[in-house]
């Protein structure tokens, strides 16, 4: 007779906003990406947390042990007028307690196989109940979305075992400078001019779906290009420190035990010590890659951070202008590609809303990436 796994373990499944302790210790031991890709562990991950409006984490605990848990922030974005209520899942991590145990056996591995299945369950199942149940009841619409990487199948077999499926791709762009210089045309954007550049990214993101800038002056620093008065350009930046545990293949290679050890290229990647500039709400006028680029390397100089990250949407036209641009920096020319699932979870759509929001390229914030 199989054994009840679920019952025995008597798992108790709540949602509560804001971080806990017991939260906080199982994503400071977790390790991101996937398995035999990219793979890496947050060092300041409380600090992203705490820079995530609404949040809130559903937790799968047995007393005070917590086997499972995931984030969800909900915000108000465009893609379907005046105003779209967006869900945004995040920071998924399951502390299977029958994984590793000992010596393998089959026992063993179906035992934490159907563990790690029903730690899942109870997720969906409370994603379902305490999240989608009240725009049912007010006969509202919404929609959940998640990144997740192209290649990672366990998380996309999760998703779309809870209703999740891949609609739209997002790009990791790298940029890279071994010397940034700084530019006497950019500036750090002060807190006057924070409502006027709204306006601009608003009207600069207006075919975009997810976008909101509710808390663009929250974290991090946004650096504009001017030229005679006029502003050309701009980005936010914030730094982000990871520890790299794994990157496989022949980048991975020179990345790990190559660029570290060389007097010029460790500027750019120390495995251990990754640090880098997380980029967002990236726009350019008149399609001016280098205007942008040129701020880009600005705030790498102003950090003193040689190396940096932007997600696009792959259809969007600023991703087009990156690629196209030539100028990325050396760890653009020899990694691979990394791309992104948007997986999305419709609440009370209709089918002709559903085209008008996939047919839109999607906003990536760096705070959801990082």
């Amino acid at each position: 007779m199989q054994e009840d796994t679920s019952r025995n373990l008597s798992l108790n499944v709540t949602t509560q906003k804001g971080i806990t302790p017991e939260v906080t210790k199982l994503l400071e031991q977790t390790i991101f990406g996937t398995k035999g890709k990219v793979r890496y562990r947050q060092k300041h991950i409380v600090d992203g947390m705490k820079s995530l409006k609404n949040l809130e984490f559903i937790q799968i605990k047995k007393g005070d042990r917590l086997f499972g848990t995931t984030g969800v922030v909900s915000r108000n974005t465009t893609g379907l007028a005046p105003s779209l209520n967006s869900l945004y899942i995040r920071y998924l991590s399951i502390n299977n307690p029958f994984r590793n145990q000992g010596k393998p056996n089959q026992n063993a591995s179906r035992k934490a196989s159907r563990v790690g299945t029903t730690l899942k369950q109870k997720i969906g199942a409370e994603i379902t109940n305490h999240f989608e149940s009240p725009f049912l009841e007010k006969d509202q619409k919404g929609v959940f979305y998640a990144f997740v990487e192209s290649e990672n199948y366990n998380s996309k077999e999760l998703c779309i075992t809870m209703g999740f499926y891949p609609q739209r791709r997002v790009s990791t762009i790298l940029f890279s400078r071994f010397s940034p210089k700084k530019s006497e045309l950019c500036n750090e954007i002060k807190e006057s001019g924070m409502a006027s550049l709204k306006e601009k990214l608003s009207e600069h993101y207006s075919d975009h779906s997810f976008y909101f800038d509710d808390q663009l002056s929250d974290s991090g620093s946004y650096f504009v290009l001017e030229k005679e008065g006029k502003i050309l350009a701009g980005v936010r930046c914030k730094p982000v420190h990871w520890e790299l545990i794994e990157v496989p293949g022949f980048s991975g290679f020179l990345m790990q035990k190559v660029l570290p050890y060389l007097p010029v290229t460790n500027r750019l990647f120390k495995p251990k010590q990754f640090s880098f500039l997380a980029f967002d709400y990236a726009w350019t006028s008149s399609d001016n890659i280098d205007y942008l680029l040129e701020v880009m390397e600005h705030c790498c100089a102003a950090h003193n951070i040689n190396t940096g990250m932007i997600w696009c949407d792959t259809e969007a036209k600023i991703a087009q202008l990156f690629q196209n641009s030539g100028n990325l920096g050396f760890l653009n020319t020899i990694r691979k590609d990394v791309t992104a699932e948007v997986m999305m979870r419709f609440i009370g759509f209709e089918e002709r809303e559903k085209v008008e929001l996939l047919n839109k390229p999607v906003f990536v914030s760096a705070s959801d990436m990082t």
